[in-house]
């Protein structure tokens, strides 16, 4: 007598793969500004607490604030946007249980093919019934979880989105950092020289000697303090999104359609389920995984947040950088286009070649969006006289 093997379901529940960067839009500074943040932030807070230990040395009450301790994903990017890595890493776990739990119901198939070739009769009839009613609910708990899988999908990418205007708004307070490291690394971290100079200066004149080194460290607090901002906002779309896993309740109703057996009966008493009925009830459960209009709402609130955020921080986008650094076709010939205010070279109306002694338009100011300062780069361009402008050949320079 040949009996059905059954899958093994373990080897269908694998490990759901590592998120990824899904969303268009990270800036790649802030990657390297993440990755030597934690070595430039403490080297200048060891020259803060020199400062600060000579204050007190002094008998002066000012103090010098120290910067976080955190890394700026675990500290800033994750706890306002959310770990999308992870949820991504949930979405794709709903498809992989449906895969685990189809295999499931499929075996309790399986077990019904073997069970016509141990049973007869009654007890075939009523075990074959409830094997039944266990595959029907399996699949449907199996097709939930696969749907549902959207849900983690849609909330990773809003995430994602949230953590890329995180990223951009900290990219100017990283440049400043790493000016602020050089200035503390000579001014305190220096020769023994300098530093008595220094302790001197502090003596009498408190934190008033360091004013730049002052207003750069608040600066760099207030840009971090800046993003939590957003919190409010996020979190009220982040609840609207707590609803929609909320459908996932749904599930357990489901299971509630599985029939019970209490322990001990003997297999001649099991009363054979309706699967009719059963499958009824899986049908009518419908989980609704669908974005509220509230939800949107909220979602639009947190975009338009995030986007005063970044323009606010004085970030420039670097496809907008790149594109006055290689002036598009029909262009070249006219002055140079500055966008970071550390390539601001002018180039000769008429050659195109690099001309120091031009000042034909100034860099943008910190807080002006790429976007802003084209259209104030397109008036000054139209008003030109002949024959310096030209318009474009292909529209508008990329990131404007």
């Amino acid at each position: 007598m040949a009996w059905f093997e059954i899958d093994d379901v373990a080897s269908v529940l694998e490990e759901p793969p590592e998120g990824t960067q899904r969303v268009r839009g990270h800036d790649r500074t802030y990657g390297e500004i993440r990755d030597g943040f934690d070595s430039v932030r403490d080297a200048c807070n060891d020259g803060i607490r020199k400062v600060n230990g000579w204050l007190e040395q002094a008998g002066r009450s000012e103090r010098l604030p120290t910067l976080t301790e955190k890394s700026l994903d675990e500290y800033v990017v994750f706890p306002l946007s959310g770990n999308y890595y992870r949820i991504q890493q949930n979405g794709a776990a709903c498809k992989i249980l449906r895969q685990g739990m189809s295999t499931w119901g499929n075996n309790f198939n399986t077990l019904v093919s073997n069970s016509a070739l141990a049973f007869e009769g009654d007890v075939s009839t009523s075990f074959v019934a409830h094997l039944g009613a266990y595959n029907l609910v399996m699949q449907g708990v199996g097709a939930v979880m696969s749907s549902g899988s959207k849900v983690f999908d849609s909330i990773a990418t809003v995430s994602e989105r949230i953590a890329i205007q995180v990223e951009k708004a900290l990219v100017e307070m990283g440049k400043k950092l790493l000016k602020l490291a050089k200035v503390v690394g000579k001014r305190f971290l220096g020769g023994w020289v300098s530093a008595a100079l220094l302790v001197k200066d502090l003596a009498e004149h408190g934190l008033a000697v360091i004013t730049d080194v002052v207003d750069d460290v608040k600066w760099c607090i207030a840009a971090i303090d800046q993003c939590f901002a957003l919190k409010d906002e996020i979190e009220a779309w982040a609840k609207t999104q707590a609803d929609r896993l909320d459908a996932f309740k749904e599930i357990a109703e489901m299971i509630d359609q599985l029939p019970y057996v209490d322990i001990g009966t003997p297999l001649k008493d099991l009363e054979p389920p309706d699967l009719g009925d059963i499958s009824d009830i899986l049908d009518g459960i419908d989980p609704d995984f669908t974005q509220s209009e509230e939800g949107q709402e909220a979602e639009d609130t947190v975009e338009e947040a995030s986007d005063d955020l970044v323009t606010g921080s004085g970030y420039i986008d670097p496809s907008w950088a790149e594109a006055c650094v290689a002036p598009p076709p029909g262009m070249a010939h006219l002055p140079y286009i500055p966008g970071d205010p550390a390539l601001d070279v002018p180039r000769n109306p008429i050659t195109g070649e690099p001309d120091p002694t031009l000042r034909w338009l100034e860099p943008p100011q910190p807080g002006v969006s790429s976007k802003a300062y084209y259209e104030l780069y397109d008036r000054w361009r139209t008003n030109l006289p002949a024959p310096y402008y030209a318009p474009p050949a292909h529209g508008k320079p990329r990131g404007a």
